[in-house]
C-alpha cells in the first residue's frame, strides 16, 4: 500500500508530491500539524453550516464549517488563535490559574494562586467526569492521580490543606472552576452564530451547557458515527476508505 499524505485543506498527497511542494514552495504548513481539520472535513459531508467545538486535553478548536467546508480566518496556530478559532483550554493539562482568578469559599471570594498547584485533571477528577485512565500526564505536585490526591493539590491552589477547608467545600470550588471554563467555551462559540457540533475526548465538559436549553443550541448531525467518539484518526480513515471506493487504484496527488 501506499503511504499517503493528509493535508489541511483536505486533499491527501504521496510521500513525492508533499515533499517536493515543501522543497519548491516551503510550503510545509499544509501538512504539518493538519489534524484539527479532519474532524470538520469529514462531518462537512453530513452538514453545511456548524460550528465543530473540539475540546480536547489541551485545547478546544472552534472550527466554523459553512457550505460544508471549513471556513476558518486563521489556519495556523497562531492565526486561529488570533482569531478566536482555537482556546488554550482543556479537560485535562490547563492550569487553574488559567481558568479562574477567584473562587467563593464559604461565602469569601478568595484569589486563586498564579502557581501551577493543580490543573484541570484535577477538578475533573474531583468531579467524577473522568477516571485516572484519562488522566494520562504527571501531575503537577508528581503525586496520586487519585481523587483524595486531587483535593490536596485543589486545596493548596487557594494555599490552604485540605482538611483547612474540607472536601465538600472543595468539591463546591471545583463545580464553579468546571463552570467557569464552560462558560468561557460557550460565550467564544455564540460569536460564530453557528448551530454547535460537539466532539473530542472533552466534549462532557459542555454536558451541562447542553442540558441547559438556550446556552448552547445544537445542531442535529445524523451519521454512521457518534460524534463524540470521532477524532482525527478516525475521520482520516473514513476519509480514506471515501477516496479509495471513488478512486480505486488511483491515488490523488494534489
Amino acid at each position: 500500500p501506499k503511504l499517503l499524505v493528509y493535508g489541511k485543506t483536505g486533499k491527501f498527497y504521496t510521500t513525492d508530491t508533499a515533499a517536493a511542494a515543501h522543497a519548491a514552495e516551503g510550503n510545509f504548513e499544509e501538512t504539518a500539524s493538519a489534524n484539527w481539520t479532519a474532524v470538520p472535513t469529514w462531518l462537512g459531508r453530513m452538514a453545511s453550516d456548524f460550528l465543530l467545538i473540539d475540546i480536547g486535553s489541551t485545547t478546544t478548536d472552534l472550527t466554523p464549517v459553512r457550505n460544508g467546508s471549513i471556513g476558518n480566518r486563521g489556519w495556523n496556530d497562531f492565526e486561529r488563535l488570533k482569531n478566536g478559532e482555537l482556546l488554550y483550554t482543556g479537560y485535562l493539562r490547563t492550569p487553574l490559574p488559567a481558568v479562574v482568578q477567584r473562587v467563593a469559599v464559604r461565602g469569601k471570594n478568595v484569589p486563586v494562586s498564579s502557581e501551577i498547584f493543580s490543573i484541570m485533571g484535577d477538578v475533573y477528577l474531583i468531579l467524577g467526569k473522568i477516571t485516572k485512565s484519562k488522566y494520562n500526564m504527571a501531575a503537577p505536585d508528581g503525586g496520586g492521580k487519585t481523587r483524595p490526591a486531587a483535593l490536596t493539590r485543589f486545596a493548596r491552589t487557594v494555599l490552604a490543606r485540605r482538611k483547612e477547608i474540607g472536601d465538600d467545600e472543595l468539591e463546591n470550588m471545583a463545580r464553579q472552576v468546571a463552570a467557569s471554563q464552560q462558560t468561557a467555551i460557550v460565550k467564544a462559540a455564540k460569536r460564530f452564530r453557528l448551530k454547535a457540533v460537539v466532539a473530542g475526548s472533552g466534549s462532557f465538559v459542555l454536558d451541562d451547557a447542553i442540558k441547559n436549553t438556550g446556552r448552547l443550541e445544537l445542531h442535529d448531525l445524523h451519521g454512521s458515527v457518534k460524534v463524540k467518539d470521532i477524532d482525527p484518526s478516525l475521520a482520516l480513515a473514513l476519509m480514506l476508505k471515501e477516496t479509495f471506493s471513488q478512486h480505486r487504484d488511483k491515488v490523488l496527488t494534489t
